[in-house]
This record gives structure tokens, C-alpha cells and sequence, in this order.
């Protein structure tokens, strides 16, 4: 989100505080585990800039029925999950007269205050004018492991719109990392790759297959590896566990739906697809913390886990 078109929001609306928000469909996502905002419409008819006159934070049906917006094309209310809600993305601007309002009624509280459940509802109430700013690009909340995992594969989407993170490659706003000055990565031999983010330091060995994935810098896979739907975090530097060349993961290996960190070794000939469809479990060892998890059917290896050749999970 381009944080200047925000604060131009909140300057030519005089708000006291802007809420930064995103429309979503109801139906769409789990908007019970979010803040919700109500949004009145300007005198332009759209929410865009709107007054917002409630705030709920993990709202209840009957909360959300108070602040959802219909289609204006429906002759007939919509069923609840058709209409849309503003969602708070978690980013505010804040005037200081509203700042300093907010401390000294704050000040007198003798509990803890949560800023979405209770302080924004104060700032409603006690008059402070708040404004929504609304974002149209992409936006993912990250409050579990399944979210993180989809918003990361996400970027290899082929296809770019405002549902998936592809949509913020803009060369006119771009996103900067940290250069690693690492060399380019390698394929030896015949590799099959799509739909996939192949980093710097990476060698990949003949015969492997790398679909639907992010393999992080200085990862060694070895020949004939298959890799689908996996997300690999991936070392500092080019032969970190082994020495240059040796794999991380052993020959004939095959991963899918995994999440493996860094330092993590795993031996030929492993079958780690939860093939079972579990949907949680921990063999994480507590003393050294090591092992692997598995959280909404994703395998986790955690770090420094070594998995002998083998090994089918």
C-alpha cells in the first residue's frame, strides 16, 4: 500500500484518525477473527473516504449484519456472506489533538486496553472524527501458518490481480531486499520448473522437479528431487551444511506441502507428502527442538532437523 495516498486521505478529510481498510466479500473470508469497520458513505456516494460510525473488533453475526454493505445492484437484500464489509488492515493515522484526547481519557484506566476492541470504539464514541481509508490492491492477514504459506506461494501465481501478491511486482513501486551478492542459481542437467521462485545460490540437480514452490537462497537439491507446493527458507551462504554441492535434500526425495528450515538435512528417498491427510500433529522434541510439526496438513521441518533416508511421512 502506498502509505502517501493514505496520509493524503487523512489530510484533505481533516479526519482525526483514518483507518486503513480493504472491501471484502463476506463469504470470502473469516471476517469473525477480524476487525470490521461501518462505513458511511460521503455525499459522492462512496465509501472510499467515509465516516466510519462503528468499529468491530471479531465481530458477531448479528455485528456484522450493523455494518455489512449490500450490492446496490440487488432488488432484495442480499444473504449476509454476499455482502461486503470494510476490513481494518491494521494501519491507522493518528492527528495529535486526537492522540492527545485518546491519552488522557486512557490515563484514567486502571485496566489493559486492547487498541482494536477498545480504543477505537472509544475514539467513535467519544466523538473524534474517524475516516476509512480504502486500499483496492492486495492484502493477506497473517494470523496463522496456513495464511503465511498461501500468501507466500502466492507470488508464483502466473496470473497477477488484487487476490494474489503478484499484484505488488509494479515496476513503478517497487519492493526492495537485501542484496546478498550470491552467484546465480544453477540447474544441472534436464530440471523441470513452473509456477516457481528459484533463488540466488540455489543449485538444482538433473532430472528434479520444482512446481508451484519458493526455494530460498543456497538450497542443494539433488537429482531426480521432487518439489510441489513447498516453501524452503534457505541458508546465508552457498554450501552452508555440507560444502558446495551436496544436497539438502537427497536424491529421489519428494516434498509437497512442506515448509523446511534453514539447517534442516533430509536423506534420499524420502516420501513427505502427509499422504495420510493429518491435519495436526507434533514430533517436535522438546528438549532440542527438532523434529517436524504438522499445522492444517502443512509438514513443518523445524530447524536443524536431519530426516534419515527413507523416512515417508
Amino acid at each position: 500500500m502506498d502509505y502517501q495516498e493514505m496520509l493524503r486521505t487523512h489530510n484533505e478529510t481533516g479526519a482525526g484518525i483514518t483507518i486503513a481498510t480493504v472491501s471484502r466479500r463476506i463469504g470470502d473470508l473469516d471476517v469473525t477473527n477480524l476487525g470490521v469497520c461501518g462505513v458511511a458513505p460521503t455525499e459522492a456516494g462512496t465509501r472510499a473516504r467515509g465516516e466510519v460510525f462503528a468499529f468491530q473488533e471479531r465481530p458477531s453475526i448479528e455485528e456484522l449484519q450493523t455494518v455489512a454493505v449490500g450490492s446496490p445492484d440487488d432488488a432484495t437484500d442480499p444473504p449476509l456472506t454476499d455482502c461486503d464489509v470494510h476490513v481494518n488492515m491494521g494501519v491507522y493515522i493518528f492527528s495529535k489533538a486526537a492522540m492527545d484526547s485518546l491519552l488522557g481519557v486512557i490515563e484514567l484506566c486502571s485496566e489493559r486496553l486492547d487498541f482494536g476492541k477498545d480504543i477505537l470504539p472509544m475514539a467513535i464514541s467519544s466523538g473524534v472524527e474517524v475516516r476509512a481509508h480504502l486500499h483496492e490492491g492486495y492484502w493477506q492477514p497473517i494470523r496463522n501458518l496456513r495464511e503465511w504459506y498461501d500468501a507466500n506461494l502466492s507470488l508464483c501465481k502466473t496470473k497477477s490481480d488484487e487476490q494474489n501478491a503478484m499484484s505488488m511486482i509494479d515496476a513503478e513501486f517497487p519492493i526492495y531486499t537485501v542484496p546478498r551478492c550470491l552467484p546465480p542459481a544453477r540447474f544441472r542437467g534436464e530440471v523441470y520448473s513452473e509456477g516457481s521462485i528459484v533463488s540466488e545460490g540455489v543449485v538444482v540437480g538433473d532430472g528434479a522437479v520444482v512446481v508451484d514452490s519458493i526455494v530460498g537462497p543456497c538450497v542443494v537439491l539433488g537429482e531426480g528431487v521432487q518439489v510441489r507446493g513447498s516453501i524452503f527458507i534457505g541458508h546465508q551462504e552457498t554450501g552452508y551444511l555440507h560444502g558446495d554441492g551436496a544436497p539438502d535434500v537427497g536424491k529421489n526425495s519428494v516434498l509437497k506441502n512442506c515448509v523446511v528450515h534453514s539447517d534442516v538435512v533430509i536423506g534420499e528417498g524420502c516420501v513427505l507428502t502427509n499422504e495420510a491427510g493429518v491435519l495436526e500433529h507434533n514430533g517436535v522434541d522438546i528438549q532440542s527442538g527438532k523434529g517436524y510439526m504438522i499445522q492444517d496438513g502443512i509438514i513443518v521441518f523445524m530447524p536443524g532437523t536431519t530426516v534419515e533416508p527413507g523416512t515417508v511421512i
